[in-house]
């Protein structure tokens, strides 16, 4: 690695995001055929698949791997912009990767619906790192899957249901349709060209 990618790499939270990412591994492989029906005194609407969860923890760890985590200003030439790029790309990538493991080990859960569950939680922590509130990459997502969780489930008493989750539940759904490919990419990718686009020296403060 050259000086300036140790430089670039000591800068951020990679050390943090990078134990994250292990234990997420873990916890995936772990809870591969866990279902999870309440967190703390949250009641879920119904059971839902751990691995749909986890993405959450992945998504939080690849927007603080994002982070500035001091205030001293940085230059920011062209090339940080392509840097911040692969930085945010790379991430994710291993944040998909992480949260998947599990698929490995025999889950009812594909791959698919992990990795959109990823881009979207990463894509909503990385808004806070954009506007300078790192210590809040974790909110957006958690708000975000937990209303999804209680309120996302239609009654299944109802003969219109269609046993699916409702539209804009899509962090619980456990298939992914064309629409919400686009959404969950769309999503990601707003979010991705807005960390690009921000001078390095004011928004990724810790």
């Amino acid at each position: 690695m050259t000086t300036a990618g140790r430089a670039w790499v000591g800068v951020h939270h990679s050390r943090l995001a990078g134990l994250v990412m292990i234990i997420t591994a873990l916890a995936s492989l772990i809870c591969a055929e866990v279902s999870v029906r309440r967190l703390g005194m949250v009641v879920f609407a119904d059971p839902v698949a751990a691995l749909l969860l986890i993405p959450a923890i992945a998504g939080v760890a690849a927007a603080v791997a994002c982070a500035y985590p001091t205030s001293a200003p940085l230059p920011d030439p062209p090339r940080a912009a392509l840097a911040r790029l692969l930085w945010i790309l790379t991430w994710t990538t291993a944040a998909v990767a992480a949260a998947s493991v599990g698929v490995l080990a025999g889950a009812d859960v594909d791959a698919a619906p992990i990795a959109r569950n990823v881009l979207v939680c990463a894509g909503l922590a990385t808004v806070m790192v954009v506007v300078g509130r790192p210590l809040l990459t974790w909110l957006p997502p958690m708000v975000v899957l937990l209303v999804s969780a209680m309120f996302g489930m239609p009654d299944q008493s109802d003969p219109e249901s269609d046993g699916g989750a409702y539209w804009w539940a899509v962090l619980i759904a456990d298939e992914v349709t064309p629409a919400m490919w686009v959404m969950a990419g769309g999503l990601f990718l707003v979010v991705v060209a807005a960390y690009v686009a921000v001078p390095f020296s004011g928004a990724r403060r810790w």
